[in-house]
């Protein structure tokens, strides 16, 4: 392989792989989708709290966990707290985020409403792994010894019945929940557990096992009723073989695709909401799925991302401006279409770029109307250039005539068809007009270097092959992926440099020398 061929092949292989890249990049990082007009579908969480204070006149300071996701999964986050002061911060374990609010003089009553928009599937920020030294340490000063040996016959037990450390993790699940369990509890606490305590309890097991965990508060994305604090329910992760296992606390169930079926909200045994100076009397969490068009989807995800993912993107332009953008990407594809029509299949043409633009000039005529109306201009100024040829005129002078009808021309078609309260003929502006005479020019031209009939057969292969770039450039779908995908137009590049390296002949050369082809096969015979 020579030098230019390698330089040939690695430019292909660039584009191909660039381009293809960029556009998957874009939908399944950034979230665009395939369809024009696709709804996206988001995840709207609500938790209300009900407050009241302690002292009347007192200071008031509510500590509350909220979400700690990914930075471009929380499309959007507010907090409704009239006269108090907030401000998000990390916890001290740096697994969860803390919403502190405070309010110097209390009067009455407080409701605080947070509220927090994400996409389906939304990703909590992966906790670090516990270390168990120090886990243990905890357990060790939360219980007495008589407690502690109660704890650590109760996971001896489950150890002796287990395994794995799934197994393990079941065992210890449907111990803590069954009703045999009741000396363990007595012994334990006292008294019969609350579920708080259960999951509290679970997790010392685990530890006291040598299993790594965390427990999991969430809002189930199918929970079509109102959560309260003693309603949530939780699961429990499980640090083992080098990554999280997630388990329900109720049904002991693996839970695969957790991101997909609940919202975790905060992790561990603390309480949801810290109060001074007041006291929560009630709660409530729901979810709402809601369905966004693209455009306020990628607003919202450029503003949670705070970065300039979107900044140079033309999604960023103004709506004017896309516009524009949606049809000027679209002419390569254009071009792409008079390439394939030319080098192989055969279609003569008004250059390159020419039919390409008077399929743009369509647009403003419609694609019926357009035909109609180009044809007959071109036909009338075609003739009156035969009549100018005879008065034996300068190639210039003769030309500037030719244009000078076209105008006339098409300002009677306007006049015209305004009588007849036709609008097409009024859609004709300063682009398909230029167009249109630039379009004669060059026909005069091949007529007078080559022939009439050779300027028709052009005339006739252009206005068949802008009917064709017509029906790509102004396609919906196209547009909208070019305009949404540009790295598309890479793909486009790859394809012309593939096109420019084309030697073998075209459709039409077949049927022209298929006379001879047959002439030779008899010679043969």
């Amino acid at each position: 392989m020579n030098k230019i061929n390698r330089q040939f092949y690695t430019l292909f292989v660039i584009l191909m792989i660039t381009g293809v890249g960029i556009t998957l990049y874009q939908h399944y990082k950034l979230g665009l989708d395939w369809q024009p007009d696709a709804q996206k579908a988001v995840w709207k969480f609500n938790a209300e709290l009900d407050i009241a204070p302690t002292v009347i006149g007192n200071t008031m300071r509510v500590n509350l966990f909220v979400p700690n996701l990914e930075a471009e999964d929380a499309l959007h986050e507010s907090i409704s707290a009239a006269g108090f002061g907030k401000i998000i911060m990390r916890s001290e374990d740096k697994q969860n985020k803390v919403a502190v609010l405070s309010k110097s003089e209390v009067k009455s009553r407080q409701t605080i409403l947070y509220d927090i928009t994400v996409p389906s599937g939304a990703k909590f920020v992966e906790p670090p792994v516990p270390n168990l030294k120090k886990a243990k340490e905890k357990i060790t000063h939360h219980y007495k010894a008589k407690e502690r040996i109660t704890l650590l016959n109760a996971a001896k037990e489950i150890a002796e019945k287990s395994s794995d450390e799934q197994t393990m993790i079941k065992h210890s699940i449907r111990f803590v929940n069954s009703g045999k369990s009741q000396n363990f509890w007595q012994l334990l606490i006292q008294q019969s557990p609350s579920n708080q305590q259960k999951v509290r309890v679970l997790g010392d097991i685990l530890t006291t096992l040598n299993l790594p965990n965390t427990i999991l508060h969430v809002v189930p994305y199918d929970s079509a009723e109102k959560l309260s604090l003693r309603t949530l329910p939780t699961w429990i992760a499980v640090f083992y073989q080098s990554k999280w296992h997630i388990f329900d606390t109720k049904t002991d169930a693996l839970i695969t695709n957790p991101d997909q079926k609940a919202f975790i909200w905060w992790l561990g045994n603390e309480n949801f909401i810290k109060i001074n100076g007041g006291d929560l009397r009630s709660s409530s969490f729901t979810a709402t799925k809601q369905g966004i068009s693209q455009e306020r989807y990628l607003m919202l995800k450029n503003s949670a991302l705070k970065q300039n993912l979107y900044e140079f993107s033309l999604l960023n332009l103004p709506a004017q401006t896309q516009e524009i953008y949606k049809i000027i990407l679209m002419v390569p594809v254009g071009v792409l279409i008079i390439l394939f029509l030319r080098i192989l299949i055969g279609v003569p043409t008004l250059g390159t770029f020419m039919p390409v633009l008077i399929a743009l000039a369509f647009k403003d005529t419609s694609l019926v109307w357009g035909i109609i109306l180009f044809s007959f201009v071109v036909l009338v100024g075609l003739s009156f250039r035969a009549y100018f040829e005879k008065l034996q005129l300068l190639v210039v002078p003769r030309l500037g005539m030719i244009l000078t009808i076209v105008v006339i021309l098409m300002a009677l078609i306007s006049i015209i068809m305004h009588k007849m309260e036709l609008s097409q003929g009024l859609s004709i502006t300063l682009f398909p007009m230029v167009i249109l005479t630039m379009s004669i020019e060059r026909l005069s031209i091949i007529w007078d270097e080559k022939s009439g009939t050779e300027a028709i057969k052009i005339a006739i292969g252009s206005l068949f092959a802008a009917t064709v770039c017509y029906m790509f450039i102004f396609n919906e779908i196209l547009e909208y992926w070019f305009f949404t995908f540009p790295g598309l137009l890479l793909i486009v590049m790859a394809i012309m440099l593939l096109i420019g390296r084309y030697r073998g002949y075209r459709l039409s050369e077949l049927y022209r020398f298929n006379a001879l082809m047959k002439k030779n096969n008899k010679k043969s015979s």
